[in-house]
């Protein structure tokens, strides 16, 4: 965990970007694909691309991990579940290719929230 200490706000702001960009613009462009509305996609593109700034700029400032790295981590948490309660709402439009996406892409975050609850948890200590 050492290792991945000093990087792993670069690591969450990158993968938050991605987020931005899939859900913003690229997953938007294949709506007939995915299924789920053009304003719910923009909308889940919005708390990525906060989660972006904030963790690239922690990564930037050097900020401590314990106190800050805990608040993306939760955030993260959060949005895992905004998704999937937006699959459920969703269920009838969204297609198998949504629901593989998303699928993964809640798969992707909550491992990196386990991830980043290690990094909190041997920073503690």
């Amino acid at each position: 965990m050492d290792r991945l200490r000093p990087h792993i706000f670069l690591v969450d702001g990158l993968g938050a970007v991605v987020s931005t960009l899939s859900t913003a613009f690229v997953l938007p462009a294949l709506q007939p694909w995915i299924g789920l509305p053009r304003e719910v996609l923009i909308a889940l593109a919005l708390p990525a691309a906060v989660f972006a700034a904030y963790s690239l700029t922690c990564w930037l400032v050097e900020a401590r991990v314990a106190p800050w790295l805990a608040a993306i981590l939760f955030a993260n948490l959060a949005y895992c579940m905004v998704v999937v309660v937006v699959i459920a709402h969703f269920v009838d439009q969204i297609t198998p290719w949504g629901a593989v996406y998303f699928g993964g892409e809640v798969a992707v975050v909550g491992a990196l929230a386990v991830l980043e609850g290690r990094v909190v948890r041997s920073t503690a200590s």
